[in-house]
């Protein structure tokens, strides 16, 4: 196997910027995952009053999407999981935490990326 060169400046610099996405996508992948079904829940399918409720809601109405939303309790017993608007409402305070927290960690690399140049320049 081939050892890589991170001593050199070059290699080193290639590998702290991947580190950087690697970390930043670790970091924001959970909280992005539940904005994104969230979000495509609203954004493909259409919105219906609820039959009891009355509330509205987004239902599926391809069959590929019905089968995933299918929950099957017994053969009489059945439900489909369906995005409603108090999930849309729930679902913004964590994208704004996404958002916030991608921001602080850009922040705390820029730091990092300053501190070691400063480092460099005084060596």
């Amino acid at each position: 196997m081939l050892a890589m060169p991170i001593h050199e400046p070059e290699w080193k610099d290639a590998c702290a910027v991947i580190g950087e996405v690697v970390l930043l996508y670790s970091a924001l992948d959970h909280q992005l995952e539940r904005v994104a079904r969230i979000r495509n829940g609203a954004c493909h399918t259409p919105l219906v009053p609820h039959k009891a409720s009355g509330k509205l809601e987004f239902a599926p109405v391809a069959a590929t999407k019905l089968l995933k939303s299918l929950k099957l309790q017994d053969t009489k017993n059945y439900s489909f999981e369906r995005v409603t608007i108090d999930q849309i409402r729930e679902i913004i305070p964590v994208a704004e935490k996404a958002l916030g927290g991608g921001e602080d960690i850009l922040r705390n690399f820029a730091k990092v990326r300053g501190a070691q140049e400063q480092k460099k320049a005084a060596t």
